[in-house]
């Protein structure tokens, strides 16, 4: 475990703060998950669609008893972790 918080947990967590970054990669692709979270996106852009995915996956978070802030309510990790966080990790994914 890294910082006490199981991988697969953390990994579910952290999604919905990535999602903003990651939707410009590929908008359709994200409009697309929106509508497979329950978002009804007729009518509006693609990119506004993609957009609604962050929020489908927040309320799939919350349906799933997921701590709405995240790291912090599961393994006590704060804004003053995230550089040993990010060391740690970089670490595990460059061994």
């Amino acid at each position: 475990m890294v910082f006490n918080a199981a991988r697969a947990f953390s990994r579910v967590l952290t999604p919905a703060g990535t999602l903003g970054y990651n939707v410009a990669s590929d908008p359709p692709r994200f409009a697309r998950v929106a509508e497979m979270l329950g978002a009804n996106t007729s009518g509006m852009s693609t990119r506004k669609a993609a957009d609604e995915a962050r929020d489908g996956f927040v309320w799939l978070q919350r349906d799933l008893g997921v701590p709405p802030s995240g790291l912090n309510d599961l393994a006590g990790i704060t804004a003053d972790d995230t550089g040993a966080l990010t060391a740690t990790a970089d670490r595990i994914c460059t061994a």
